[in-house]
């Protein structure tokens, strides 16, 4: 699921090309496209039909180093820019360095590698660090025992 934090809807978003669909999100399971008419339908068909431009993907990034708000590059040398970060974190549960990220077509696809332009603060000292990130599926951690009934002990 989507963090609120990266869903704005047109009408909240306040620069232009900040707008987010549910296709964009990943969230294409909660529109349903066999009711009636519904504000925004022909332009959610419209990008059903011709694939979105971007998608918000999970990246497993190198290092121990969170990647907040860093931009993503398609190749190491940072000639590209393919995304950006939303939100980053060291997961402990998962032993790894994790985020959510907005990456345009046709980088998005699973197991895609792009690069993170990392910015470390160092003792008063800005340091760039260029980390792969590879696209993985969501959600990071989804135990056996989440969807099991009844429940089984710990």
């Amino acid at each position: 699921m989507a963090p609120k934090v990266d869903f704005l809807s047109a009408e909240q978003t306040i620069r232009a090309g900040r707008d987010r669909s549910p296709l964009d999100l990943g969230l294409e399971w909660i529109v349903d496209f066999d009711k009636g008419h519904f504000n925004g339908r022909r332009a959610l068909l419209a990008e059903r039909a011709r694939g979105p431009r971007r998608r918000l993907v999970g990246l497993d990034i190198d290092g121990s180093k969170p990647a907040n708000n860093a931009l993503l590059y398609a190749e190491k040398a940072g000639k590209r820019e393919v995304g950006s970060v939303t939100s980053a974190t060291w997961s402990p549960t998962c032993k790894r360095n994790i985020a959510l990220a907005m990456v345009d077509a046709p980088y998005f696809s699973m197991g895609a590698t792009v690069w993170a332009d990392i910015y470390l603060n160092r003792e008063l000292m800005w340091e760039r660090r260029m980390c792969r990130a590879r696209i993985v599926e969501r959600p990071f951690f989804a135990p056996e025992r989440r969807r099991a009934t009844p429940p089984s002990d710990f």
